[in-house]
């Protein structure tokens, strides 16, 4: 089984779509679906296409599911003016956004995702799993879980993109642990997916108000371990001054997340401490097959994987080095170099970033190469 992604070409929202259907269309609060499971979506993308909730949406789509993207012309999308330009343009008034519109239907082809004109031509496979919630772990779940129970290390690091499991193995360890449990995350719905398989109260506490209750008492950490979710999306300061007063912390963090990347976000957060800690990373994902056409086209879409394929050149100065003003199309010609720099030195580097790079007006552009190596970049409006 697979999961399934089409585009419908309709000026109006189809009729036939199954009773249980999502349909998105607000996205001022995509984040709360993070950690649910949806058999059917539609994205209504008539007026502009949000691209961090493009990718939430696909990150809440089951095994077998579909995920339909309602768009209102297909031929004329690139001429076409797109609402969600005025979060990240500058622009007083929405613009056409015509180099995302070439690079996401090239994504479209590439995928072979198929563009139906009549709503007749959806296809629903209602075949699904029967819903249960497995409260074992995996065998890489346990054998983390094992490695922390030791002790070892005072900073634990859990990294995985979505669908691996982080939240899971987050509870299941908690099951295991002796002492009071404290959750910090960006978003509470991370209390609801930890519950699934803890039996074990963990406290939730926001950030900010984490980081006062620390300051007005410092024996608040005292005898509690100290869950962070989605650790990448919480500035450094709050990091390491929980860091500095919680004797065992654990970091789960979604690499190459929809809201930053998570690898960025270690390296400067753990230049910072003076701890010592373990790294673990889940690789396998759990919600859907490893070969899944639709993440891996989310990951090409969103340039998810291009901080990996960055080659990191160390500065010598002593040859020479270019400095030079660069247009957007150049830019753009070396796309997933300059944003896969971007993304590596600055750890909240976004969708909404990656759409203003292709089509906002008045950016300015400077590199700075070394021979054929990019070493630094200047990315201004």
């Amino acid at each position: 089984m697979t999961r399934h992604f089409q585009i419908l070409i309709s000026e109006n929202m189809p009729s036939n779509l199954p009773a249980n259907t999502l349909i998105i269309n607000e996205f001022s609060k995509i984040q709360n679906l993070l950690g649910q499971e949806f058999e059917t979506i539609l994205f209504d993308a008539r007026k502009g296409i949000h691209l961090e909730a493009l990718a939430i949406a696909a990150g809440t789509l089951k095994m077998n599911g579909a995920l339909i993207v309602l768009l209102s012309n297909w031929e004329k999308l690139h001429s076409q003016i797109d609402e969600d330009s005025l979060r990240w343009s500058g622009s007083l008034e929405a613009i056409t956004t015509p180099r995302f519109i070439a690079y996401f239907k090239h994504c479209i082809h590439k995928y072979d995702f198929p563009v139906l004109y009549h709503q007749n031509d959806l296809k629903f496979d209602r075949t699904f799993q029967q819903l249960f919630v497995n409260h074992n772990a995996t065998l890489d779940q346990q054998k983390t879980i094992e490695q922390i129970l030791q002790k070892e290390s005072e900073l634990y690091f859990l990294t995985a993109k979505r669908g691996r499991g982080k939240s899971a193995l987050a509870g299941l360890l908690a099951n295991q642990l002796d002492t009071k449990i404290y959750l910090t995350a960006p978003n509470k719905s991370a209390v609801n997916i930890l519950a699934e398989f803890s039996q074990k109260e963990i406290i939730f506490i926001a950030p900010d108000a984490l980081f006062l209750a620390l300051q007005n008492d410092p024996s608040f950490s005292e005898n509690a371990w100290l869950f962070v979710d989605e650790a990448a999306m919480l500035p450094i300061a709050q990091l390491t001054a929980f860091s500095q007063h919680f004797k065992h912390i654990l970091f789960t963090t979604t690499i190459h997340s929809y809201e930053g990347t998570g690898r960025g976000f270690e390296l400067k957060f753990k230049q910072k401490i003076n701890r010592t800690f373990s790294d673990f990373e889940l690789i396998e994902p759990l919600r859907w097959s490893k070969d899944d056409a639709l993440e891996a086209f989310i990951d090409e879409l969103l340039l998810l994987n291009v901080e990996d394929d960055f080659k990191q050149t160390p500065y010598d100065k002593s040859k020479i080095c270019q400095i030079t003003e660069r247009s957007q199309e150049e830019i753009l010609s070396s796309l997933s170099q300059f944003y896969g720099l971007m993304t590596l030195a600055h750890y909240r580097t976004s969708p909404l970033d990656l759409r203003r790079l292709f089509d906002a007006n008045s950016q300015r552009f400077f590199t700075a190469e070394n021979e054929q190596d990019l070493l630094g970049a200047v990315w201004a409006l």
